[in-house]
């Protein structure tokens, strides 16, 4: 039991300071405290039918075959019954749920709930807004997809030959044969033609003035 919880000990805690020390958790807000990484030695204390099949692998021809068996069915047992019982206490211990200190004044528990109210009312106007943006953005995509479908349906033989052409020159030879090819800047120029040629009389306008 002793060797057991030492190499679970140095197994948590160790392995932890070793990865610490190599960055790990370094810029992360949730950082592990110690009392998380107590509570999982002490879970990882609980053996079980893993540690027992194990034993029960053994050839009979090991010396002290039933020694062994008896000795990891009796840690078995005890480590099942014991700190099973035990870890919901010890992590109550160590993860006190956070209740209503009694004694508070009526002044502020007022301050309190009109804050929390004031916090839920805003709350609940940014997620309503939220969700607008979202049925938004999802009826635009389902336009979107509905004039896809519509052009591949209505697109000809040459139209879908041209259009496999093009997608396979940029996005699969010619960033393999040219140099620091980028895949989307014919799609990028394409975009800013049809940015200019959309907004081609409000330009015009700009330009005379």
């Amino acid at each position: 039991m002793v060797i057991c919880i030492i190499a679970r000990a140095t197994a948590v805690l160790g392995m932890l300071g070793l990865l610490k020390c190599c960055g790990y958790q370094k810029e992360s807000e949730n950082q592990l405290e110690w009392k998380e990484l107590f509570f999982i030695t002490f879970a990882g204390l609980i053996r079980g039918a893993i540690a027992f099949g194990l034993v029960l692998r053994m050839g009979d021809e090991i010396l002290n075959r039933s020694v062994i068996v008896t000795s990891c069915l009796t840690l078995v047992v005890f480590t099942t019954v014991f700190f099973g019982s035990t870890i919901g206490v010890f992590g109550a211990c160590l993860f006190p749920s956070k209740k209503k200190v009694e004694g508070e004044t009526e002044e502020n528990d007022g301050v309190s709930n009109n804050s929390v109210s004031d916090l839920s009312v805003a709350h609940t106007k940014e997620v309503v807004s939220r969700l607008n943006e979202l049925e938004k953005r999802r009826q635009d995509m389902r336009e979107k997809l509905h004039e896809l479908e519509h052009s591949r349906k209505t697109m000809s033989f040459t139209d879908a030959c041209v259009l496999y052409k093009d997608r396979l020159f940029e996005t699969i030879l010619r960033p393999m044969l040219v140099f620091e090819y980028e895949v989307n800047k014919i799609k990028n120029a394409r975009e800013v033609f049809e940015t200019f040629k959309s907004h081609a009389p409000n330009l015009d306008k700009m330009m005379l003035h």
